[in-house]
C-alpha cells in the first residue's frame, strides 16, 4: 500500500493563499493513488475544525489521518512574540511528526517556503519531495538604493549575505545526498540556481510548480467570472493586494495610481491588506480620488475569490515576492496581473501579463500609460488558456514526480 507522509506548518482551508498548499499536497497524491495518507500539522485557531470539514467535503475522511501538534511557545491568540518562539515550534512539529511517522516510501513537506526549514529532512534516508519552495533570488539592492527606504536596503543587505550561505548549504546537502530527492521549485530563478546539480546527480529531480491547487482555485472562481463582469464594462478595474508593508511597495503603486485616475475618468482601483502603511496611504489619497481608489480591509477568503472576478487587472509592486499564490489565484479569475521584475515573474505571468522594471514601476505617468493600455487590451480568453495550460503542465510534473516512488 502506497502511504505518504505530509509534514506543514500552514493548514487551514479557510484562512489565505498559503495555508492552501499542504491542499494541493493532499489532492495530488489521492490523483497518484497513493492509499493512505498521514498529516502532522501545528494546531492553531480553529483550524481542527476546518480540516474535518473540509476532508468530508472532499470525501477524503477514511484515507487521510491527520495529528496535530499544540504549540508551546505562542500566545493566547495563536501568535508568537518573536521569530524564535515559532522556529522551536516549528522544529517541534517536525521532529515529532518525522519520528512518529509510519510512511517508508515519502516525506513529502510542505509548507515554509525558507530552505532551512527543509534542513532536517535532507539528512534522511527516505525518499523525499520538498516544494514548492522559493526565497534563493537576490534582493535588487541597486533600485531599493535609488527608490526604497534605507531601512529596507539595510534589511535586504544582510540577506543578501544569507541568500548567498543559503545556496551554498543547500548545494553541499544535495551534493553529498544519495537517496531519491525531488525539488518542487516555485520560480525559475530558484531553480536555475541549482542547475548544475540537478542535472548532474540523477537521483535529485527538479520541477517547476505553483503553490496552489489551480483546479480548486479554477473550480472557485468560474462562477464569480460570470456574475461579476456586467459591471465592469463602464471602465478598468484595477486592483492591488498584500500587506501593507514597504517589501510590498504600496507607495509606489498609490502613486502611480493618482496619475491613472486623472488620465481617466472611468478608472476604479481597490487597494486590499493591512499594515502599518495604512495611514500614510490614506495621507496620499487626494480627496478628490477617495471615492475611486479605496482602501479595504478583514476580506474573508471566500469574499476575496469572489471579488476578484469584478476586477481587469492586478497590480504587483513587491521589491521582493515569493510567487505568491495569489498571482496564480488573479490569473484564474481572468485577471491581467503586471508585476515588477522580482522572482522569476515572468515566467509565473508567462507571455499574457507585463513585467515592469522599478525605474517605470517609480515613475507614475509611465505605469499609468501602462495600465491603461493593458486594461483596454485585456484577452481574458488568452488568459484562461494559458492557466489550463498551466494546471495541465503541472499536473504532469507532480506525476511524474510521483510515479518512481
Amino acid at each position: 500500500m502506497k502511504c505518504a507522509t505530509i509534514i506543514t506548518d500552514l493548514l487551514d482551508p479557510d484562512l489565505g493563499s498559503e495555508f492552501q498548499i499542504a491542499l494541493k499536497s493532499i489532492i495530488s497524491l489521492v490523483e497518484n493513488e497513493f492509499k493512505y495518507i498521514e498529516i502532522w500539522t501545528l494546531e492553531r485557531g480553529g483550524n481542527r475544525k476546518s480540516i474535518s470539514l473540509w476532508l468530508k467535503k472532499t470525501k477524503l475522511t477514511n484515507r487521510v489521518k491527520v495529528n496535530f501538534v499544540p504549540m508551546k511557545f505562542s500566545r493566547i491568540d495563536g501568535s508568537h512574540a518573536t521569530r524564535l518562539h515559532f522556529l522551536i515550534d516549528l522544529y517541534r512539529l517536525y521532529f515529532i511528526g518525522y519520528f512518529s511517522s509510519n510512511s517508508n516510501s515519502l516525506l513529502w513537506k510542505s509548507g515554509q517556503v525558507n530552505f532551512t526549514f527543509y534542513l532536517p529532512f535532507l539528512f534522511s534516508r527516505r525518499s523525499i519531495i520538498l516544494g514548492p519552495i522559493s526565497g534563493f533570488e537576490y534582493p535588487p539592492l541597486s533600485s531599493i538604493a535609488r527608490f526604497g527606504p534605507l531601512s529596507l536596503l539595510i534589511k535586504y543587505s544582510f540577506y543578501s549575505v544569507l541568500i548567498f550561505f543559503m545556496r551554498a548549504v543547500f548545494n553541499f546537502i544535495l551534493n553529498v545526498r544519495s537517496n531519491k530527492t525531488s525539488i518542487l521549485f516555485a520560480t525559475q530563478i530558484d531553480k536555475k540556481a541549482f542547475s548544475h546539480v540537478l542535472n548532474r546527480k540523477k537521483n535529485i529531480f527538479g520541477g517547476l510548480c505553483s503553490e496552489i491547487n489551480l483546479s480548486d482555485i479554477i473550480e472557485q472562481v468560474s462562477v464569480s467570472r460570470g456574475n461579476t463582469r456586467e459591471s465592469n464594462q463602464k471602465g478598468i478595474r484595477i486592483l492591488w493586494s498584500g500587506a501593507m508593508i514597504h517589501r510590498k511597495n504600496p507607495i509606489a503603486a498609490v502613486k502611480a495610481f493618482q496619475t491613472l485616475l486623472k488620465m481617466d475618468s472611468k478608472v476604479e482601483v481597490s487597494m486590499v491588506g493591512q499594515g502599518p502603511l495604512v495611514a500614510p496611504l490614506k495621507r496620499l489619497i487626494l480627496p478628490n480620488n477617495s471615492n475611486r481608489l479605496k482602501l479595504k480591509s478583514n476580506l474573508s477568503r471566500e469574499d476575496f475569490l469572489t471579488s476578484l472576478g469584478s476586477y481587469d487587472v492586478v497590480l504587483v509592486t513587491s521589491w521582493r515576492e515569493a510567487n505568491s499564490s495569489f498571482i496564480f489565484e488573479a490569473l484564474a479569475s481572468g485577471c491581467l496581473v503586471v508585476s515588477s521584475e522580482v522572482s522569476g515573474m515572468r515566467h509565473v505571468i508567462g507571455d499574457i501579463g507585463e513585467t515592469v522594471p522599478f525605474e517605470v514601476l517609480h515613475n507614475p505617468d509611465k505605469m499609468a500609460k501602462m495600465l491603461l493600455r493593458v486594461g483596454n487590451n485585456l484577452d481574458r480568453d488568452l488568459i484562461s488558456q494559458y492557466i489550463n495550460t498551466l494546471y495541465i503542465k503541472e499536473k504532469l510534473i507532480v506525476k511524474n514526480m510521483l510515479g518512481g516512488l
